[in-house]
């Protein structure tokens, strides 16, 4: 006989939270989308358009990861600060765990709608 069990996994909000400084000519709004759009499809494939990939269930967040990505993006000019639920340190799942990551403004000039860049 197969024994097996089914778990929903629990899905875990990580509250990131950063401020960078763009190239010239980039606009600090277009520049936060982009970089939100680029960290959802490297860290949340499956929860972007066209979703496919599979939830990533048990997989850890690491923080120098994170950074890596966004120092990489050409329009990114440098990372004044840079916070997983408010700490520069990784953050571990569970084997039954998926981390979501989310955002906030962290001014009025970024549109509260858009849920694109905090500060602690």
């Amino acid at each position: 006989w197969l024994l097996f069990s089914l778990e929903n996994p629990e899905y875990i909000p990580v509250q990131m939270y950063y401020e960078l400084i763009f190239i010239d000519g980039m606009s600090d709004g277009y520049g936060y989308q982009q970089v939100h759009d680029t960290l959802s499809e490297r860290f949340m494939p499956w929860g972007t358009a066209g979703g496919a990939a599979e939830v990533a269930v048990g997989v850890n967040l690491d923080y120098f990861e994170v950074l890596n990505v966004v120092l990489q993006m050409p329009w990114v000019k440098s990372i004044d600060h840079l916070r997983l639920n408010g700490k520069t340190d990784s953050i571990a799942a569970s084997p039954s765990e998926v981390l979501v990551l989310e955002w906030t403004p962290i001014d009025a000039r970024v549109s509260p709608k858009r849920q694109l860049r905090t500060m602690p």
